[in-house]
């Protein structure tokens, strides 16, 4: 209801994109989600089937020519060292299969689906590190280069939500732990 209010106050239609780690990787929001007002934009987590082939996902990506390569500024951090990284970028469409577990059954026999890779190049990722690689379905139209970049962009721009959320909840303002479950420790 508040999304139907929202579009009689704005008077036009919303559109959204919901934007997912691989958590959000389920088949079922892949199939049932996306509508004419919502998009996908959600990180691969496993290495799915896909429809009407032999291969899997990433195998026919990798498969894929790379579109563009561009430099990428890694912040050091817990698991990774500070530097410039060669991205490589490959998109393409894919019918992802669906999962053969009977629970399924009543879900579409495939998704039709955009998969965005960026991956870095080995010469640029220190010998003690993964090579930074992100796998992103989406159900944006994606018709260029451009067009997926602004995919990993909003992606990326994911995790300062991320971390305001961690600095909320943990962190700087410890919300988690002020247990506001009654009224008496809300009132204070």
């Amino acid at each position: 209801e508040s999304v139907e209010s929202t579009k009689k106050v704005l008077g036009q239609q919303v559109h959204k994109t919901i934007i997912g780690d691989r958590e959000a990787d389920i088949y079922e929001e892949l199939a049932l989600v996306p509508d004419s007002s919502t998009d996908l934009l959600i990180r691969s987590s496993s290495d799915r089937k896909l429809y009407g082939s032999d291969k899997r996902l990433v195998e026919t990506i990798a498969e894929t020519p790379v579109s563009v390569e561009y430099d990428l500024k890694i912040e050091n951090n817990r698991k990774r060292k500070s530097r410039i990284a060669k991205m490589e970028l490959r998109y393409r469409e894919v019918k992802i299969k669906r999962p053969d577990a009977k629970v399924y059954s009543h879900l579409p026999e495939y998704i039709e689906l955009t998969v965005i890779e960026t991956k870095e190049k080995r010469e640029t990722c220190p010998s003690n590190e993964t090579p930074v690689c992100w796998r992103l379905y989406t159900t944006h139209e994606i018709g260029n280069a451009k067009d997926a970049m602004q995919c990993i962009g909003w992606y990326k721009d994911r995790w300062i939500i991320e971390e305001l959320f961690r600095v909320l909840k943990t962190e700087g303002l410890k919300v988690e732990s002020a247990q506001l479950g009654t009224g008496d420790a809300l009132k204070k």
